[in-house]
Parts: C-alpha cells; sequence; structure tokens
C-alpha cells in the first residue's frame, strides 16, 4: 500500500555551523560533529504546504526546508505509530513489534506505547554512545525512556499519566481543568497586563 505524503520528515545538519565564520573545530571535539535535527509532521501534504508558502505563511518551516533536506515518506504502512516507530528503529514491524495504535488488553483495547517496542530506538544507541538528544513528542515515546537529554513523550498532555517526561523534574504542570499548556498565572508568573 502506498502511503504517499504520511509525513514530512525535514532532516538537515549543521544548523548552528550555518553562516559560522570560525575556526573548524578541533579533531574529536563535540562541535566537530554537528547537530542532526528531524522534524516529522505527521498526515503533513507537500502541495497544501508548499501552496502555504507561496502565500508567505510557515516562514520558519520554510527556512528550514531551505537550508536543509526535505523528503516525501513513501510507506507500506497505514498507521501512524507504526510508521513512527519504524523510521525511530529502522525495523519493520515484525521486528520493532509495533503494530497499530492499540493492543488488546484485560480490559479492552489500549493504546501502544514504548514498553512494546522490542528494538533501541535511535535514541537509546545513540545515549548508549554518549551522545545526546532530545526526542519531542515522537509517536509511542510514552513511557519515557531514560536517555541522554530530553525526552517529551506522545503523551505529555496526558496529566494522569506517569512518566510522560524525561527527566521527570522537566515534567510541565498541567492544570486538570485545562487542555492548554498552564497559563503565566498558573506558573506564578505575571501576564503582561498586569505588569
Amino acid at each position: 500500500m502506498r502511503f504517499a505524503a504520511a509525513a514530512l520528515c525535514l532532516c538537515f545538519a549543521g544548523l548552528s555551523s550555518c553562516g559560522d565564520s570560525a575556526p573548524p573545530p578541533a579533531a574529536g571535539s563535540a562541535a566537530q560533529h554537528p547537530p542532526v535535527i528531524v522534524i516529522g509532521v505527521d498526515g503533513a501534504e507537500w502541495k497544501v504546504i508548499r501552496k502555504l508558502w507561496q502565500e508567505g505563511e510557515l516562514p520558519h518551516l520554510r527556512a528550514l526546508a531551505d537550508r536543509g533536506v526535505s523528503s516525501v515518506l513513501k510507506s507500506a504502512y497505514a498507521s501512524s505509530p507504526v510508521i513512527w516507530t519504524t523510521i525511530a528503529t529502522g525495523h519493520v514491524p515484525a521486528i520493532h513489534g509495533i503494530t497499530g495504535f492499540v493492543v488488546p488488553g484485560p480490559k479492552g483495547d489500549v493504546p501502544v506505547s514504548s514498553a512494546l517496542r522490542r528494538v533501541p530506538a535511535i535514541w537509546n544507541l545513540l545515549t548508549l554512545v554518549g551522545l545526546k538528544v532530545a526526542v519531542l513528542g515522537w509517536y509511542v515515546t510514552w513511557p519515557a525512556e531514560e536517555v541522554n537529554g530530553l525526552m517529551v513523550t506522545d503523551r505529555v498532555a496526558r496529566p494522569t499519566l506517569q512518566d510522560r517526561v524525561y527527566p521527570g523534574r522537566s515534567a510541565p504542570r498541567s492544570r486538570p481543568d485545562s487542555r492548554g499548556p498552564p497559563r503565566a498565572a498558573d506558573r506564578g508568573e505575571l501576564s503582561p497586563r498586569d505588569r
């Protein structure tokens, strides 16, 4: 099955060094390897994005695409958790273990979780070799895994769940009466009009 444009993936390296006139870093230094950032938008369509670009919309996304590499993702899978786990692990569902949105549980179907993944993801491998990672909102990352850096899971907005963020002290405070982010007043900050 062709799943054209199921996701937008922008991969680019070296943004921190673009336009930098500093001398090259010393061999073996952390600066020698510029960061790689993967931005994925589930369900995005290039036709829509390009039309928005022509209308002057999404300027930051356009700047990222212009400075990096962009591509259409074509997949044999029609399920977002399967696609994103395949990207993260480099393995097919029969090996990585994520085959859909839900799995049977004792009280009915439950959403898939990172605990069901049978192979390491790229962030696990990078952590093993001592590289820092930041994983933000990637499908099937809850519960958060211990990484060398930060992980904000796909279920960060579910305040009743534990382990939504690693390290745990980074978890945003949520208001139980709202689906939105905490307001400035809830964080003990003054709003612009109260300053």
